[in-house]
């Protein structure tokens, strides 16, 4: 594979800045993993969802995290419209895959609390980053409520037999 300039320079940033690490994450009990698809793409889905049930607003999906976070770059204003830059160059796949997969796991690595879940069919550890990155790093983390535990065994014994369609539709709210 090969990494591109802007992809390293990127990867390198989130090494050297751990207080920029530290804000990639959704409050307490507030983390949304989602992945594949129902009908659709999950994250359409879920802009739906949320337009119908108001208590998602809560819920803070990964890009919409990475688009708070404001960087002194002269090129980006934001760490998303970075990891938007890098997907639109070549090798764009493998590079954007790094960098989502990157952001993903820190954020994985800082869910506190209650983790609620919308995954699909489609999920295999070659094209997604949750069942690369995201269920180890968070089967990992010592910090989540039981319930989530669960589901992310259940995820885990899915993929394990080969199943790409997980299905699994858990949002964890008092």
């Amino acid at each position: 594979m090969t990494v591109t300039r802007r992809t390293e320079k990127f990867l390198n940033f989130l090494e050297d800045n751990p207080s920029i690490r530290e804000r990639i994450g959704a409050a307490p009990d507030r983390t949304m993993i989602f992945c594949g698809h129902f009908e659709k793409e999950i994250w359409a889905e879920y802009e739906g969802l949320r337009r119908r049930f108001s208590f998602l607003a809560n819920f803070k999906l990964l890009h919409e995290i990475l688009k708070s976070i404001e960087i002194a770059h002269a090129n980006y204003s934001d760490l998303y419209s970075w990891i938007k830059a890098i997907g639109n160059e070549a090798p764009e796949k493998e590079n954007s895959f790094l960098a989502w997969s990157a952001v993903s796991k820190i954020m994985c690595s800082n869910a506190r609390g209650k983790v609620s879940f919308l995954i699909g069919d489609g999920v295999n550890p070659v094209n997604k980053v949750f069942a690369k990155v995201e269920l180890e790093t968070l089967i990992n983390n010592q910090n989540l409520h039981p319930n989530s535990y669960d589901m992310l065994r259940y995820c885990n014994d899915r993929l394990q037999n080969e199943r790409e369609d997980v299905r699994v539709v858990f949002i964890d709210v008092d």
